[in-house]
């Protein structure tokens, strides 16, 4: 039974990242939008092996990537690249301490907010364009697409 349950999370989780990719790359391909950031691997990770934990719930994904992408995005703009190492530490350690205090803690934000930090703009339009594809159309495209794959009985099975 266990091995069941570990192969179908392989083939699960590979088909929400195969589609949640293709479906990045039409945005990408057609409005310029990129959604594809390597936090939602982690995601993934967590989302199919704890799928019952308060970590894998709606409000702590979605809340805590649009939290910490915010933080990572606004210290990026603020703080000139040469301070690439203050923005990384700064970025991740008040969305820790943010996601704390909200009680939306979810593990990949961490990472959305040291990418968020270092990814190099050079244009304001930029820095926004991926703010909202990251922290709203990409987390709610992924969320939607693992409770598609997650609605099936099998994470429930023990």
């Amino acid at each position: 039974m266990r091995r069941n349950r570990n192969l179908r999370i392989l083939i699960y989780s590979f088909l929400s990242l195969f589609l949640f990719g293709f479906i990045s790359e039409l945005l990408l391909k057609f409005w310029g939008v990129n959604i594809l950031v390597g936090a939602f691997g982690a995601s993934i990770a967590v989302l199919f092996n704890s799928p019952n934990e308060k970590i894998s719930s709606y409000k702590n994904v979605v809340s805590g990537y649009l939290a910490s992408c915010a933080i990572g995005t606004s210290l990026n703009y603020l703080i000139i690249p040469s301070y690439s190492s203050l923005k990384v530490a700064l970025a991740v350690s008040l969305s820790i301490y943010l996601m704390r205090v909200l009680k939306i803690f979810h593990p990949a934000e961490g990472a959305i907010a040291l990418l968020s930090s270092v990814y190099e703009f050079e244009l304001l339009s930029e820095l926004v364009k991926y703010f909202v594809g990251t922290s709203v159309l990409g987390t709610s495209i992924f969320y939607v697409i693992v409770l598609i794959v997650r609605r099936t009985d099998f994470l429930d099975a023990k």
